[in-house]
This record gives C-alpha cells, sequence and structure tokens, in this order.
C-alpha cells in the first residue's frame, strides 16, 4: 500500500547557486502503522522546479504514478502546504489547480490537504496561522473539501507525521479502492499525456505566456 506525499511547491534557494543542477527525484519511505501493517510512502518531485519544466515534472509524477499501481495499492494522496506563506500566490494556486486535475473529483475522499510549518508559530501569533487555515479552507480548499477530503496539520513532529498518515489509511479504509482522473485518462482512455486534464491545464499556461510575448512584439514593431 502507499500514500503518496505532493509538495505544494518546491522551496527556492537565494543565498547560493549551484554548480549542477539538483534534481529532485521520487523517493519512497516505509512506514509501519500501528496494527503493524507496512505502507509505502512516496514523495514525488514538485512543480515549480528551477531546472526542470512543469510539464517534465508531470510527466515524471504521472509515469511513476502507472508503474507503482501494477505492484502497490495506492491509499491516498498527501498534499503539502505551508502555512507560513502570507497569500495564495499564482503558482500554489496553479498548482492547486493540477491537484484537482492529477486526481479527479472521485478520488477527494482520498486526498489530505496539509498544513506545514505550524511550529514557526508561538503563542503571541497563533491567531495569524488559524486565520490563514480558515481562509484555505473556506476560500481556496472548500470545493475539495466539499467533496470528502481531509484537512490535517502537521506540527513539525514524528507523531504529527504518523497522525497524518493514519488520517489518510483510515480514509482509505472507509472509502476502498480509487482510481486517479490521470490514471483514468491514460491507461483506461489511452490518452497522451497532453490531452490529459492535467496536461492541458499545463499546456494553456504556455500558450498563454506564448501569446503576452507575442503582444509586446507587436506593440514594439508598431512603436518603431
Amino acid at each position: 500500500m502507499c500514500v503518496t506525499i505532493l509538495p505544494s511547491n518546491q522551496p527556492q534557494n537565494s543565498s547560493s547557486r549551484p554548480k549542477k543542477p539538483a534534481r529532485a527525484k521520487a523517493k519512497l519511505y516505509p512506514f509501519i502503522g500501528p496494527d503493524g501493517r507496512r505502507t509505502w510512502l512516496l514523495e514525488t518531485p514538485g512543480f515549480d522546479d528551477t531546472f526542470r519544466s512543469d510539464v517534465r515534472v508531470l510527466h515524471e509524477i504521472a509515469a511513476i504514478f502507472i508503474q507503482l499501481r501494477q505492484h502497490i495499492k495506492m491509499a491516498g494522496i498527501i498534499y503539502l502546504h505551508p502555512i507560513t506563506d502570507v497569500r495564495m500566490r499564482g503558482s500554489a494556486l496553479r498548482n492547486l489547480t493540477l491537484l484537482k486535475n492529477v486526481c479527479g473529483e472521485a478520488a477527494y475522499n482520498h486526498l489530505a490537504l496539509v498544513t506545514t510549518k505550524w511550529e514557526c508559530f508561538g503563542d503571541g501569533d497563533r491567531d495569524i496561522a488559524l486565520q490563514r487555515e480558515i481562509e484555505l479552507e473556506n476560500n481556496w480548499w472548500g470545493e475539495i473539501r466539499n467533496r470528502g477530503s481531509i484537512t490535517v496539520r502537521h506540527r513539525g513532529t514524528a507523531d504529527s507525521a504518523r497522525d497524518v498518515v493514519g488520517r489518510v489509511l483510515v480514509q482509505y479504509s472507509n472509502h476502498g479502492r480509487f482510481l486517479l482522473r490521470i490514471h483514468e485518462e491514460m491507461i483506461v482512455q489511452g490518452l497522451k499525456l497532453e490531452d490529459t486534464s492535467a496536461g492541458k491545464e499545463l499546456t494553456k499556461d504556455v500558450r498563454q505566456v506564448q501569446a503576452q510575448y507575442q503582444r509586446l512584439l507587436d506593440e514594439a514593431e508598431e512603436k518603431v
């Protein structure tokens, strides 16, 4: 059984520039539950990678999912979002849209929306974190939560991490097996990655950037 961990975005390090591209790779970690059952935690690459396009990252995630599906049952998806983020940035909002397209509505009840970095707030500014959590749950995550996903706090401890995984496994026990939308589209319908819902979302972003660039070129030519 496998629980997949999807970061909302890749951390950026502006203090130094690596000599070689540091490619994040998928990693599997064993987890033994209270009942003694072994579960595998799969950490996937995140979007907004410095050295790889989002299309490439999506291709790698899709390939990992398809390969593992042949050998391991997927129990759920954990989506990580830092509560320290002051607002929902454009990249985080786009990643949330991609998450919806990868999972599909039928898999929402196997999805855990997990806020991290609660340990960064002391008693004096705890109200700030609570307000951000309310905004996430009501505004940005409302649709997913209304369709069965759960929200969990990760407080930066091993016990908290075990609780997060345990909550996902309870969801699996309650709802049984499921199929991600990207699995449905690629395996059952036989679509190419670029023709899936997630692939089309990324292609749309590329077309928008190309259109903006073309408008700038046209404006520059008119001024000349």
